[in-house]
């Protein structure tokens, strides 16, 4: 799964004492961010189909299927080719 937030903050609170006084508070940002990786594969359902032939003019598509891959942004998106229609 792709993660909730692409960037996180971290703040560090410095304190310096000198003689048990404070002599010296700063705090320090540092952001982190995160970039997602092709690491998913996507999931596609039906996993397996079958179909009769229609006739070339029939409106309805032959076959319907869903897909879903939990990277985000580019990786995220999948795209479908027709590669190919062969007989079985």
């Amino acid at each position: 799964m792709y993660y909730a937030q692409s960037a996180f903050k971290l703040f560090f609170f410095l304190l310096f004492l000198v003689n048990t006084q404070p002599f010296i508070k700063t705090c320090v940002t540092i952001q982190i961010f995160v970039n997602d990786v092709n690491d998913n594969c996507p999931i596609i359902s039906p996993t397996e189909f079958s179909s009769r032939p229609e006739p070339v003019l029939q409106v309805p598509p032959l076959v319907t299927f869903a897909s879903t891959d939990a990277d985000s942004g580019e990786n995220g998106r999948i795209h479908y080719v027709v590669s190919a229609v062969t007989e079985e």
